[in-house]
């Protein structure tokens, strides 16, 4: 009841209601993080040497307050990166049938359901704290993690990141001229090996 009441007030503040519902709706990402799965035991825990590739880059092009929010940037001034694999770490915390993924390339910290056939969904909602902005991301992670081996585990799947909500747009002299509304998408495939088992 306290999810849905969140996605709820989320909503009003950024207008979503007019929106479809689909895969990145602020109410479906929200519902992700209180979902529990099948699975049993922490086992697919550890951190993952993970590629990841573009398919989307919809919000390289916004303002650059909120370029460390894009996934097709290379850091927060580089330039846009439209077809390219990068290689980062994902730490995986597993625990009866919950799954909680961390990355310094994946914003926000998506939490969601793992079930006993490797299969899982985890999203996270997270307020814009720019000053020029205001608005919330949606991060969702769709995937499976599977056994490869006697011990060892891999695992595949694609991030979407959505932001939605107000820039300020700034004219000479660093005067506020004008608001623009955002609303923009971005998906990254995925795959990867465990390298530390924990």
């Amino acid at each position: 009841m306290r999810a849905t009441a969140g996605a709820l007030a989320l909503c009003g503040l950024v207008a979503c209601a007019e929106d479809p519902a689909g895969a990145l709706d602020p109410e479906v990402v929200s519902a992700l993080a209180t979902e529990v799965g099948d699975a049993r035991g922490v086992e697919p825990s550890g951190v993952y040497a993970v590629e990841l590739t573009p398919e989307t880059c919809g919000c390289s092009e916004i303002r650059p307050e909120l370029w460390p929010l894009t996934l097709c940037r290379r850091g927060a001034r580089g330039p846009v990166l439209d077809d390219f694999t990068l290689q980062t770490t994902l730490d995986l915390v597993a625990s009866d049938g919950i799954i909680d993924l961390s990355s310094d390339a994946i914003t926000g910290n998506p939490v969601g359901a793992l079930d006993a056939d490797g299969s899982f969904d985890a999203g996270a909602v997270t307020r814009l704290t720019s000053l020029a902005a205001t608005g919330f991301q949606m991060s969702r992670v769709d995937g499976t993690v599977a056994p490869q081996g006697d011990s060892d585990y891999g695992i595949e799947g694609r991030v979407q990141m959505r932001l939605i909500g107000r820039v300020e747009v700034e004219g000479l002299d660093g005067l506020v001229t004008d608001i623009e509304g955002i609303d923009c998408v971005e998906t990254l495939s995925f795959t990867g090996d465990r390298y530390i088992v924990r």
